[in-house]
């Protein structure tokens, strides 16, 4: 009675099918996609804090402000 001769449904079947890619290789372009965004996003942050900084200092230091 313990046994079971069909696979549980939270499982689904892997089917190959042609034309689509695996899903190893989605998950991996996923994650690089995702690492190069958290990159260009800290970049972006990083001299967008830098030209801020700069700007305040060069808005302050001016003369007649």
């Amino acid at each position: 009675m313990h046994k079971r001769t069909t696979p549980p449904l939270h499982t689904p079947v892997m089917k190959k099918e042609p034309g689509k890619i695996p899903h190893t290789k989605v998950a991996f372009f996923n994650t690089l996609y995702l690492r190069l965004l958290g990159f260009l996003n800290n970049c972006f942050f990083f001299v967008l804090k830098a030209t801020g900084v700069v700007l305040l200092k060069v808005f302050f230091s001016y003369p007649g402000s």
